[in-house]
């Protein structure tokens, strides 16, 4: 892996996006409870 402009942004977005995932996740967990 090379760490040029595009590999490091789009790994950093891919991070954002299963953080943002999980915290929707959460979320409809909570209220079907």
């Amino acid at each position: 892996m090379t760490f040029d402009n595009n590999s490091v942004t789009s790994f950093g977005n891919f991070g954002l996006f299963e953080t943002l995932k999980q915290a929707i996740g959460f979320v409809e967990i909570y209220r079907s409870i």
